[in-house]
C-alpha cells in the first residue's frame, strides 16, 4: 500500500469517527430533549419550528446600517493595521520572506469566525437552559393554548419594550403604547394575527379588518390593553401599559395573563371573564406570579 493510499485511508478513517460522535452526540440531546418533555409538546419544534420561525423573525428584522458601517470600519482598521504590524514583526525575526495579505486575512477571518462562535455558544446555552427549566404556564395553569398565549404576552411586552426605546411614532418622548394592542402592528412590532386578537382595539386595520370580522381570536385566545386600577380610561399615562390574554370562551382555554411595564407575569383561572384593569397588588387579587 503506497503512501497515498494510506493518507486516504487515515483520512476516511477521521471523517468516520467525527460522524460516529456527532450522530452519538445528537441521540443523548434527543435523549435528553424526551426526558424533559415526556409529553413531546415542545421539543418536536426544534426540527420543524424554524420553516414558520425563520420568515416571521426576518419580516421583523430591522437592519442597523450605521452598525453595519461601523464594524465595516473597524475591521478594516483591523485588516490594515493588524497587516502593518505582523509585517513589521516578520522582517524583525530576520525573514527574507514577505509576510503575506492572505495570511492577514485568514487571522482575522479566524477570530471573527471564534467570536461568532462563541456568541452563538452562550444564545445556545442559555436557550437549552430556558427550556429545560424554565417554568410552562400550560402545565402550570391549564392546558389548551395557554402556552401560546402566554408566548403572544411577552411579544407584546417585548413590543411595547421596543416601542418606547425606538421611539416607535416618532414624537421625541420615551412612552409605551396605550390605546389598544392593535396599534403596535401598525408600528411592525406585532403579527397581524395577534393584532386582529384585540378585543378593544381603537387602530384601524382596514383591510385587514374588514376581511377577517372583529376580534378574531388568535389560537383561541383574545388580547387586550388595560387600564391600571387607579386611573381613568381616557387618562392613562405614556409612562406604563399593562395588558392581558384570555380565552375567546371557557372550551377555548382555562388560563388568562397579565403583565405590566414592570416585566412580571401573572396567570390566574379563567372563569367566563376578562379583567377591566391592572390590579394594584396582583397577587392580593388571586393571580399567581410566573417565575422565569
Amino acid at each position: 500500500m503506497n503512501d497515498e493510499e494510506t493518507g486516504f485511508k487515515v483520512l476516511g478513517t477521521s471523517l468516520y469517527s467525527r460522524i460516529l460522535r456527532i450522530a452519538i452526540l445528537g441521540i443523548v440531546l434527543l435523549f435528553l430533549l424526551i426526558i424533559a418533555d415526556p409529553e413531546q409538546k415542545s421539543w418536536p419544534r426544534l426540527f420543524t419550528g424554524w420553516a414558520t420561525f425563520l420568515p416571521k423573525a426576518l419580516s421583523r428584522l430591522d437592519v442597523s446600517w450605521g452598525g453595519i458601517a461601523r464594524f465595516g470600519t473597524c475591521l478594516a482598521l483591523i485588516l490594515v493595521l493588524g497587516h502593518a504590524l505582523c509585517s513589521w514583526l516578520w522582517r524583525e525575526s530576520g525573514r527574507s520572506e514577505r509576510w503575506r495579505a492572505r495570511w492577514t486575512f485568514a487571522g482575522v477571518a479566524g477570530m471573527v469566525v471564534m467570536f461568532a462562535a462563541g456568541m452563538a455558544f452562550t444564545g445556545i446555552a442559555h436557550q437549552t437552559a430556558w427550556l429545560l427549566f424554565a417554568p410552562r404556564p400550560r402545565d402550570e395553569l391549564g392546558g389548551g393554548n395557554s402556552g401560546h398565549a402566554f408566548i403572544n404576552l411577552i411579544t407584546i411586552a417585548n413590543a411595547q419594550y421596543n416601542f418606547r426605546y425606538n421611539d416607535s411614532d416618532k414624537n421625541g418622548k420615551a412612552d409605551y403604547w396605550r390605546a389598544d394592542v392593535a396599534g403596535l402592528y401598525k408600528f411592525a412590532l406585532i403579527e397581524l394575527p395577534t393584532a386582529l386578537a384585540d378585543d378593544r382595539a381603537r387602530t384601524d386595520l382596514s383591510p385587514s379588518s374588514k376581511a377577517a370580522g372583529l376580534p378574531m381570536a388568535d389560537s383561541g385566545y383574545y388580547v387586550r390593553a388595560l387600564r391600571f386600577e387607579d386611573e381613568a380610561d381616557d387618562r392613562r399615562s405614556p409612562d406604563c401599559y399593562a395588558i392581558c390574554t384570555f380565552p375567546s370562551s371557557l372550551s377555548a382555554g382555562s388560563s388568562m395573563f397579565i403583565v405590566s411595564h414592570e416585566r412580571i407575569h401573572y396567570g390566574r383561572r379563567f372563569e367566563g371573564k376578562a379583567p377591566e384593569y391592572y390590579p394594584r397588588d396582583p397577587e392580593k387579587d388571586g393571580w399567581t406570579r410566573i417565575e422565569e
